[in-house]
């Protein structure tokens, strides 16, 4: 019941176990297509960190997105402060 799968970031085929395979059946899932080390660059692509300024002090704060021109974004202690005035 083991599944060879050719990836379809680098080509190399890949093995999902019998219990993989039963799992993502179990589950609804569609089968994987990519390999392993595609997969983990492709999470590390969709996660990326953008940096950006603090709209309140100043300093370089960690964002999960790309931070748009003129928007306002604060450090984790002047949002605690500003989330709490609304």
């Amino acid at each position: 019941m083991s599944l060879t799968i050719t990836c379809a970031t680098c080509s190399k085929e890949f093995t999902m176990s019998d219990e993989e395979v039963a799992y993502f059946k179990k589950k609804g899932y569609q089968m994987r297509k990519h390999c392993l080390e595609c997969s983990a660059k492709r999470r590390e692509t969709l996660h990326q960190i953008y940096r950006g300024l603090c709209a309140t002090c100043g300093c370089d704060i960690s964002l999960p997105f790309n931070p748009s021109e003129g928007g306002k974004y604060y450090c984790r202690q002047h949002y605690t402060k500003v989330s709490n005035q609304h």
